[in-house]
């Protein structure tokens, strides 16, 4: 994907990858940069999650607020769906809460303020975000929250993904209305789902427990039982619990913190909501609908306009053709109130078994952690796969844990093995170093049989086997010359002694008797 171009864009690096899609930062040829967001490819052929993802850009490219991020355009790279938008740098609410981040008063009131003022110009819109939590309330680097993923939004002129009422959202933080998966979710219902966020980031705790808890006790408990606001500063406490009120119609409008909420403009949307009426199939639609719903009726499209009945005199029998008349539209209402409820069911499981179909393939899709981390995000606590999903990524995590530590005993292990190799290869060299004799080369040769140097050695010993030999047989011969000079010395000596020895005898002399010299000095 790095180096592909998305409307003038250049993907240059990612910056994270869910269950759902990857986040690459981009762009363009001046510089500016931006954030696009690219639909996995096997989610592709899911319809719902393409008109999701598409809805999100559609509704976002509309808000233009500095408390929104800004949407610049939609666009496809092959068969992938690509979202174009604002790049922001910093981290969501959420994340910083699972850091340990503290938010002091000022901060939480500048953003109370600030988020209000982006849910006021939706709402004046008519856009319904409808998935209000500290995960989509992003705080940039200037210190700003930004509203983040109208991807499951509601417009009222479109009513798109959910047209049969199902539950859409993060349950942690539903409306009541939203847990009953009503038809006629409104704008409100961001106010609860607000009060109950800012609950969580003042307190700094989840403001349901969902592993003590399941989720038809906490649905019980959204519906029916007050929020817990114990942990609140009383400023706060009194601040909210009027944006918490169960019923919508008594939650006042989204004001700035520090100003007393009204019900004046509350209800400034009303005249626009969708209103339904139930009608029971035994019940006359004349005495169960009041005049004021009447006149409500009469201007919905889908209502039964009922004419007002025909007042008889008392004791004046009713002609029988009127009789008849009033059969048939009574059996014509009848009728068709069995036909609309059976389309609305219809729909309504149409609806349950395309959201089955998508959370389904979502979640096969998944392969690490974050992955299914962000299926459970995405699809929330009543998602089909939810307890299978936590359960894999607790594996992947406890897995994760276990290959460190094992990677780690390894790497020390071969540290260990290599140190002491080191070292006996060291010892080897020395002994190498020191075959300067035959000796000194058995010694090589007997503590390292297969050793490193054995060829050399055993060429070493040879070569001053060989010297030595040489050395042997000089000294050999050159001891057999000395021995013969000397053999050769002493003849000579032997033979120059028998020489002296024998003399030539005198002429008068004839027997050979040696002549005595007669000293006469001592006769003079």
């Amino acid at each position: 994907m790095q180096g592909q171009v998305i409307n003038g864009f250049e993907l240059k690096k990612l910056l994270g990858k869910g269950g759902m899609a990857e986040v690459w930062y981009a762009e363009n040829e001046i510089g500016k940069p931006a954030a696009v967001k690219v639909l996995n490819e096997n989610l592709a052929s899911y319809q719902q999650i393409v008109e999701r993802f598409h809805n999100e850009a559609l509704v976002m490219v509309k808000l233009d607020h500095p408390n929104i991020r800004q949407v610049y355009g939609y666009g496809y790279i092959g068969n992938r769906h690509c979202i174009v938008m604002e790049y922001l740098e910093g981290e969501d609410l959420e994340a910083l809460m699972k850091n340990g981040r503290q938010f002091t008063d000022e901060e939480l009131r500048r953003w109370w303020d600030q988020t209000v003022d982006a849910l006021n110009y939706t709402h004046a819109m008519d856009i319904v975000h409808r998935d209000i939590k500290p995960s989509n309330l992003f705080l940039d680097k200037r210190g700003n929250i930004k509203l983040l993923d109208f991807g499951i939004a509601k417009v009222k002129e479109s009513i798109s993904l959910t047209s049969t009422g199902a539950m859409m959202g993060t349950l942690m933080y539903m409306s009541p209305e939203q847990v009953k998966d009503t038809k006629n979710i409104d704008y409100r219902t961001d106010i609860y789902s607000l009060a109950v966020t800012f609950a969580q980031l003042i307190s700094g705790t989840c403001p349901y427990d969902s592993n003590s808890s399941g989720d038809f006790e906490i649905r019980e408990r959204i519906v029916y039982k007050p929020l817990d606001l114990s942990g609140l500063p009383a400023s706060w406490k009194s601040f909210l619990t009027p944006y918490l009120e169960k019923e919508p119609e008594n939650r006042p409008a989204l004001c700035h913190f520090g100003t007393t909420p009204s019900m004046m403009g509350a209800s400034r949307q009303s005249d626009n909501l969708t209103k339904t009426i139930a009608v029971e199939a035994n019940t006359p639609v004349a005495e169960y609908v009041s005049q004021p719903q009447r006149q409500t009726l009469s201007d919905h499209p889908t209502s039964i306009r009922v004419p007002e009945a025909t007042q008889t005199p008392a004791g004046t029998e009713q002609p029988k053709k009127k009789k008849k008349v009033g059969l048939w539209i009574g059996l014509g209402v009848g009728t068709l109130v069995v036909l609309v409820v059976a389309i609305v069911l219809f729909l309504k499981l149409r609806e349950k078994s395309i959201r089955n179909e998508t959370d389904d393939a979502a979640y096969q899709a998944c392969v690490t952690a974050n992955d299914y981390r962000s299926y459970m995000r995405d699809f929330g606590s009543d998602a089909l796969h939810y307890n299978e999903a936590k359960a894999e990524v607790e594996r992947l995590v406890a897995d994760s844990t276990t290959k460190a530590i094992a990677e780690e005993q390894a790497r020390l292990q071969a540290e260990a093995e290599a140190r002491a190799k080191a070292e006996a290869e060291q010892v080897e060299d020395k002994l190498f170093e020191n075959c300067t004799s035959i000796a000194a080369c058995d010694s090589y040769l007997e503590a390292y049989p297969q050793g490193r140097y054995v060829t050399e050695v055993e060429a070493k010993k040879a070569e001053l086997k060989k010297e030595a030999e040489q050395a042997a047989a000089k000294k050999a011969a050159q001891k057999d010359a000395e021995k013969k000079k000397a053999t050769k010395k002493q003849q000579e000596h032997k033979k120059a002694s028998n020489t002296k020895t024998v003399k030539k005898p005198n002429a008068d002399n004839k027997s050979g008797a040696p002549k005595l010299k007669i000293n006469n000095k001592r006769g003079k």
